[in-house]
């Protein structure tokens, strides 16, 4: 298998479920397998890829990066081929509303029942670009906030996702049409500090700083946000000492659009 901006291929192995395509590979060391991505198949298609064995196909969606698969032998490529189009039938019918059509109604999370459904919505949907260790392994997420950040090499303020994890402070951005959420960073809270930059209405601002990595202002556009997003930043400061064992941070992207 490899994704649309992988050039090899990687072997991997997927499960097929009634609503969902679990994604795997194998540790051969230790004989396990890990965990690396579930596809939701209500509004995924399938088409045939040209190549010399007959034996691949692509799979993709709204929500998902496209994906192709290239099977062992062509009895397996018509297989599976079938049996994921059966299955995005059966999730068509159970699932009529397109996957995407949550997000316009969730973003901007300005309300409490949005911000605890976008919580649930990002463990179980597919993030593009994701990188590292998956979503569901990085805890329980303790607060989500809709801001600005800007970069201190750059004026410009973009719309961020921020998303605070036990140990992870996770930066992610939404597509212009709102129906899709990219992945955009992401820095382990042992390793970066939060501090106050103003509290007068209308300029709710603090700044993220910490080594290896260049200031990042924030800008809430509540005050709770910006009491609870410092009140869970600024509770790693007794780690601080250790930063400097922390591995380098996966520092939140810059753009120039969102």
């Amino acid at each position: 298998m490899r994704s649309c901006h992988m050039e090899e291929m990687s072997e991997q192995y997927i499960v097929l479920f009634p609503f969902q395509l679990l994604i795997l590979s194998m540790d051969h060391m230790k004989k396990m397998f890990i965990y690396q991505g579930l596809l939701p198949l209500a509004g995924m298609s399938v088409r045939d890829v040209p190549s010399d064995t007959g034996c691949m196909f692509e799979v993709t969606g709204p929500m998902i990066e496209s994906r192709i698969i290239s099977c062992l032998s062509p009895a397996e490529f018509h297989i599976w081929v079938l049996s994921i189009q059966r299955h995005i039938k059966m999730a068509n019918a159970h699932c009529p509303a397109h996957p995407s059509n949550i997000i316009p109604f969730l973003v901007p999370c300005d309300e409490q029942w949005k911000k605890q459904k976008l919580m649930k919505h990002l463990v179980y949907t597919t993030i593009l670009k994701w990188e590292g260790k998956p979503i569901q392994h990085l805890g329980r997420i303790h607060y989500l906030a809709m801001v600005q950040v800007a970069y201190a090499s750059m004026g410009d303020f973009e719309e961020r996702l921020l998303v605070l994890f036990p140990e992870d402070l996770v930066f992610l951005s939404v597509d212009r049409e709102r129906t899709g959420i990219v992945y955009k960073g992401k820095l382990p809270l042992a390793g970066i500090q939060a501090k106050e930059k103003s509290a007068v209405l209308g300029r709710l601002e603090f700044e993220i700083t910490g080594s290896l990595m260049e200031p990042i202002l924030v800008a809430c556009s509540t005050a709770e946000d910006y009491e609870k997003c410092l009140f869970y930043l600024q509770k790693p400061e007794q780690n601080l000492d250790t930063v400097t064992v922390q591995p380098p941070p996966m520092v939140p992207k810059k753009s120039l659009h969102r």
